[in-house]
């Protein structure tokens, strides 16, 4: 019989217990009918020495704390080299100190919009177009991919401080950064909140409608916060809701059209924007996930012909070989907007499709911490208004540590 600690629990209290050594073992809570989740670590006394469990139980349907950790950080990866648009929160660390990554490279971008102008590393629209019905002309740029996260853990308390930056949307190049802090909290999952601001703004045209002229850039920025809670009631079930204010430095839209102001009015691209998710890892097999990920946007912006309603679901497949980890994405959205545009007389409408794959190699030179990351993207939105149509091919190639 093992040594006695303090209010030390018998093993038949504890139904479900999987033995250790003689004074520590793990106790199992079931989520459902066919799958566990490792739940504590609990002190002991052992009425008998039970039988150890085989690595094979851990397997199939069997739904392991590793495995869970294992997708929430693939997923966190691939978000953090702009692979996905949304990640569940990577588990926090057992122990007090810094910890986070940066990621390092490049990537080739070809463009199709009007109304986007690029980011500070480059411009990827033309700044003069001839007529205001037709679909876009493609400009590409090779520019640097530079992002990170830096975090530090209070283990006792399950705290984590952080901050750190990744793409938000393709399609609108919103480059969004936040800070802000992370709460284990027992059985109930991780509680995030956190501040977002734009650190690196995108450009976009101050009035994208003029036509036979230079076009003039404005910066986009936008403030605000989220909530998340990752590993609901210790399931594979994420939320997260973010609130964004956004703003351009100057919004002219349809200045030179002779439109009324109150028609003009219509066109503003400032004001709020809502996000939703709702993610959910699944583990189809030893080393494999889907992750259906449901997204409800909501644009209220000040200009009630540029405000909609996005509703997108992405499919999300994870595959992990020994040598290598695959991960693909499929996404289709849906956008509908509140009323007529002034200048082409109809509401607008459009559809969101997705495709980007990504292989992460781990262990890259044989440096344990050190992932290489190639990735390839493709992205539409094709509008019932040829004008903003939107399409984006990026071909991405980085190299991620982790501390």
């Amino acid at each position: 019989m093992a040594r006695k600690t303090r209010n030390p629990k018998r093993s038949a209290d504890l139904p479900g217990a999987i033995y250790l050594n003689k004074n520590r073992y793990l106790r199992l809570l079931k989520i459902h009918k066919k799958g566990y989740i490792v739940k504590k670590n609990y002190n002991c006394i052992f009425d008998k020495e039970p039988e150890p469990m085989r690595t094979k139980h851990f397997s199939g349907r069997i739904l392991t704390l590793s495995a869970i950790q294992s997708a929430a950080l693939l997923l966190f990866l691939v978000a953090c080299t702009g692979g996905v648009f949304a990640t569940a929160i990577e588990p926090i660390p057992e122990k007090d100190g810094f910890s986070g990554f940066f990621n390092i490279g490049g990537s080739w971008m070809q463009m199709k919009s009007n109304t986007i102008v690029g980011t500070r590393f480059g411009d990827l629209s033309k700044d003069r177009i001839d007529s205001l019905d037709d679909t876009p002309d493609s400009e590409s740029l090779a520019m640097p991919m530079i992002n990170g996260e830096l975090r530090y853990t209070f283990a006792d308390t399950g705290t984590q401080l952080f901050a750190g930056n990744a793409l938000d949307d393709w399609i609108r190049l919103d480059l969004s950064s936040a800070a802000g802090v992370r709460q284990r909290w027992d059985d109930k999952g991780i509680f995030e909140g956190a501040f977002l601001f734009t650190a690196v703004p995108t450009e976009v045209w101050e009035d994208p409608y003029v036509v036979g002229q230079k076009r003039e850039e404005a910066d986009r920025t936008s403030a605000g916060g989220r909530l998340g809670w990752s590993r609901v009631f210790n399931s594979n079930v994420h939320l997260s809701y973010s609130y964004r204010d956004i703003e351009l430095d100057d919004e002219n839209s349809g200045i030179l059209l002779g439109l009324s102001p109150a028609e003009r009015d219509l066109l503003s691209r400032e004001g709020d924007h809502h996000k939703a998710e709702l993610l959910y890892v699944h583990q189809l097999r030893e080393n494999q996930w889907l992750t259906p990920t449901f997204y409800y946007n909501r644009f209220d912006l000040d200009g009630e012909a540029m405000s909609h309603d996005l509703y997108s679901v992405m499919l999300t497949h994870t595959y992990a070989a020994q040598k290598f980890r695959l991960i693909t994405n499929l996404v289709y959205g849906f956008a509908g907007y509140d009323e007529r545009n002034p200048i082409y007389h109809k509401t607008r409408d459009a559809d969101r499709y997705g495709i980007s794959v990504t292989t992460l190699y781990p262990n890259l030179f044989n440096v344990p911490k050190l992932t290489g990351v190639l990735g390839v993207a493709y992205w539409l939105e094709d509008s019932n208004i040829d004008f903003y149509d939107s399409e984006i091919v990026a071909i991405t190639a980085s190299t991620l540590y982790r501390f």
